[in-house]
């Protein structure tokens, strides 16, 4: 599966962003990148919440 990032901006000006792709802590190092970029550019982020995808959602075959 390829990885991506979406990042949705609302009218009340906060910011869902999702990732997909990516597996275990993958993402959460992948975030951080994003993270520090923002921070360089000026722009602070606070996580307000944290949602992590199962295999199932990822539409990741799973060989049990």
């Amino acid at each position: 599966m390829p990885k991506g990032i979406k990042v949705i901006i609302k009218d009340d000006g906060s910011v869902q962003i999702d990732y997909s792709g990516f597996q275990g802590s993958e993402c959460f190092r992948e975030a951080e990148r994003l993270y520090q970029a923002l921070k360089k550019l000026g722009v602070d982020v606070s996580i307000k919440q944290i949602t992590p995808k199962t295999a199932v959602e990822e539409g990741v075959q799973v060989n049990v």
